[in-house]
């Protein structure tokens, strides 16, 4: 949910205060966010590949 569905669903929701819609305080909270230009991936991460569990050569002793 974003913008008029969203704060007509917190109002439905609680009822500790009353949310109101502000199109312009939604224009400057994104107009805020960097820009997809400026990010990379680090560096030398390009062939890194992750993995579920790590890998050890170490077994478990028994109990």
């Amino acid at each position: 949910l974003s913008g008029e569905a969203l704060v007509d669903y917190v109002n439905k929701q609680q009822p500790f205060f009353e949310a109101e819609y502000s199109p312009e305080v939604a224009e400057r909270r994104l107009g805020s966010l960097m820009k997809m230009d400026f990010l990379q991936s680090p560096a030398g991460m390009d062939n890194v590949t992750m993995v579920g569990e790590p890998f050890t050569n170490e077994e478990l002793p028994e109990r």
